[in-house]
Parts: structure tokens; sequence; C-alpha cells
């Protein structure tokens, strides 16, 4: 599975498909600009329904457990264009505050 920092992410943010895999309380909490908020479990059961096989796609969590195993689905079932946000939001949050 394929990794991407922060500072990268930052420069393709708008031509990036973002997935934030939390909770929705954990989204509605703070997320990503742009982040469309698909929970792991509701990603996995709708077998990545709407997430488009042509762009960028990011996936991204707390720290990057759970987005691991959603980037790793992803690919499993045919998406080849999936990255996992290194750190994940609190590497982000962390970023932002250094900016």
């Amino acid at each position: 599975m394929e990794m991407i920092e922060t500072k990268a992410l930052k420069k393709k943010l708008y031509e990036t498909y973002i997935i934030d895999v939390r909770e929705n309380d954990e989204y509605e909490q703070g997320h990503i600009k742009n982040a469309l908020n698909i929970p792991l479990g509701r990603l996995i059961r709708d077998n990545g329904s709407g997430i488009p096989h042509d762009k960028d796609v990011v996936v991204y969590c707390r720290s990057g457990h759970r987005s691991g195993i959603a980037a790793q689905f992803l690919e499993n079932i045919g998406f080849r264009n999936v990255k996992n946000l290194y750190g994940g939001y609190k590497m982000w949050q962390s970023a932002e505050k250094g900016d």
C-alpha cells in the first residue's frame, strides 16, 4: 500500500478524492477540507460504491490504522490509485499548526 505525506497531499488537495474513514462523530470534530466521510464499516459494506476509479484517492483516519485497512480493501477490489495518509488526521493537524 502506498502512503502519502501531508505536504504532498496539500499540493494535490483539490484534485484528489479524499475519504475520511473515521466515524461520523470524529469527522464532525474536524476533518480535512473537501474530505468525504465514509466510515470504514460502511465503505466495506458498500464495496467502495461511488468512489471514482479514475481519480487519485487518499484515505485517512485518526492515526493511519483504519485507513490502512480501507486502502488495502480498495486495492483488493480493483482500485489502483489509492494512498493512505501517513500519520492520519493527527499528523495533518500537527502540520496545520506548523504552517
